[in-house]
């Protein structure tokens, strides 16, 4: 949800719990966003509320993604990999 994706990036923005104004400042947070329409909703809001907050945050989308062939002539198994390298 973008409230879980939210949570996140406030934890990453202050960490060691303290809050924005204690903090004054944070480096950023950079989202990396496997290229699915549910994912990409929930971060893009996400990081626009904390964005809102004052919260330094930018966004890739990466679309690595693979189907394995089957025997049976569907798709296989998906599976994501080698997002960074």
């Amino acid at each position: 949800s973008a409230f879980a994706v939210l949570q996140a990036i406030r934890a990453v923005a202050y960490p060691g719990g303290e809050s924005q104004q204690e903090s004054k400042t944070s480096p950023g947070v950079l989202l990396i966003i496997k290229n699915y329409t549910g994912d990409r909703i929930n971060f893009r809001l996400a990081a626009e509320q904390a964005r809102a907050e004052g919260i330094p945050v930018e966004m890739v989308v990466v679309a690595d993604d693979c189907a394995l062939p089957s025997s049976k002539g569907v798709t296989g198994r998906r599976g994501i990999g080698l997002s960074l390298k």
